[in-house]
């Protein structure tokens, strides 16, 4: 009996980032090659959508919403640019009040993290808790292509 050997498997891209930064710098697109401006300009969905709703967790009641007007379709490049840019936005006192004190207490702690690490401590800490301390730090995501 002959064994025959597997094909090795095909290659795949690794895709990375990180959404704490603009998608759109030079460093974001330096080390992440996958974003060249043919992939950004591809559909964000299977089957090509106009809107978009991402549900942020755990304030059910904060929605992003990506639309497009003069496009046929949410691209790629429109999610990255409106998901990096609406987790700036300052979290309200309603919706910090809305949050467990467990939460609040890993969301403190991922903010100062992030003034920790930035190059404008007080200018970080001065502008408050965003949505991307929502993500307790966790703000990179990959996926293969």
């Amino acid at each position: 009996m002959i064994k025959q050997s597997q094909p090795p498997p095909a290659p795949t891209s690794r895709t990375q980032l990180d959404l704490a930064e603009d998608p759109f710098t030079n460093k974001q697109l330096a080390t992440s090659s996958p974003y060249s401006p043919s992939v950004l300009s591809q559909p964000a969905t299977r089957h090509p959508i106009r809107k978009l709703q991402i549900v942020v967790r755990p304030l059910p009641s904060v929605m992003f919403t990506v639309s497009v007007t003069n496009a046929f379709y949410v691209s790629i490049g429109h999610l990255l640019q409106t998901l990096h840019q609406s987790m700036q936005t300052r979290v309200s006192e309603e919706d910090w009040a809305r949050l467990a004190q467990w939460e609040q207490h890993d969301i403190a702690k991922a903010f100062y993290d992030r003034c920790e690490a930035s190059a404008d401590y007080y200018g970080t800490l001065y502008n408050g808790v965003t949505y991307i301390d929502l993500l307790c730090g966790e703000t990179t995501f990959q996926g293969d292509r």
